[in-house]
Order: C-alpha cells, then structure tokens, then sequence
C-alpha cells in the first residue's frame, strides 16, 4: 500500500499482483514505446489509430501494476 499526494487529498492505494501478461499486441505497443516513440508515431507505424495505442496501452499498464510510460521498461524486463 502507498500513499500519493494530490490537490484535493490524499489518495492510498493497494499494490496488487500483476492481472495478466499482456496480449502480443500490447506487448509489442509497449516494446514501442520504449525507444522513446510517441503514440501518434506508433500508431501510424502500425497502421492503427492513436486512440487504439492509447487503449492498449493502458490495458498494459494496468496489467502489469504500473502507472506510466517511465515505468514500461522496468515492468517489461521483469515480465519477461
């Protein structure tokens, strides 16, 4: 559990275990990203709209307990 900071309060929240490996497509999305790549780049690289990285990408994060994009990396490494 830890506690973070905002505007309007303090919010706590629970570390929980990875939900899942993420799907090949998120991974790859993921993989993407992390050579410094921005959504839109991603997108038209993979012949998809931005809106769909941004979907996967968040099932990413989600999947594997993180919060942001600086996190990827680690989480990759770590899942692999």
């Amino acid at each position: 559990e830890f506690e973070r900071e905002f505007p309007f309060g303090v919010v706590r929240q629970l570390l929980e275990p990875p939900l899942a490996e993420p799907a090949a497509r998120e991974a790859l999305l993921a993989s993407a990203t992390t050579t410094g790549a921005i959504n839109r780049d991603i997108a038209q690289q993979l012949f998809v709209t931005p809106k769909t990285v941004e979907v996967h990408l968040s099932n990413t994060y989600r999947k594997l307990g993180i919060a942001s994009r600086r996190q990827l990396p680690g989480a990759l490494t770590a899942a692999a």
